[in-house]
């Protein structure tokens, strides 16, 4: 591994900066360029430079493709979120009104049976009423 770069470090040359920044960059999977350079008005000498990844600051078509397809995809997990929260909103109302229907429904049959019943009593007793005087003749 490379010798971390340090604030304030000075190179023999230009050259000499730039094989060492080079190589740091290349060792971390990244290539280096220089991000900006100070020079002497009086003589010219570099006084600062910076180097950094050659991505930084810089969007190809790629990266801001990528970029826009993250907020699109931001904003349909929000959306959808969204949806689901209105769709379990609505199966709550519906679950509510099937056991409200089925409570009456199930109250119906019940009615329904008792009144069978009480059908078939006067049916038979009906039934008995007609018999029993044709049977005495």
């Amino acid at each position: 591994m490379a010798v971390e770069p340090r604030e304030g470090t000075e190179f023999e040359s230009e050259e000499a900066a730039k094989i060492f920044y080079d190589d740091y960059s290349r060792s971390l999977g990244f290539v280096m360029r220089v991000m900006s350079c100070r020079r002497s008005e009086r003589d010219g000498r570099i006084l600062a430079r910076r180097f950094g990844c050659n991505k930084e600051g810089r969007c190809d078509e790629k990266d801001k493709r990528i970029q826009e397809l993250t907020i699109e995809l931001r904003n349909k997990k929000r959306l959808c979120a969204a949806y689901k929260e209105q769709l379990d909103a609505f199966a709550k109302i519906v679950e509510e009104y099937s056991n409200r229907m089925s409570k009456r429904v199930e109250s119906v049959v019940e009615n329904l049976k008792e009144f069978e019943e009480i059908e078939l009593e006067l049916l038979h007793s009906k039934q008995d009423a007609i018999y029993k005087p044709a049977l005495n003749v």
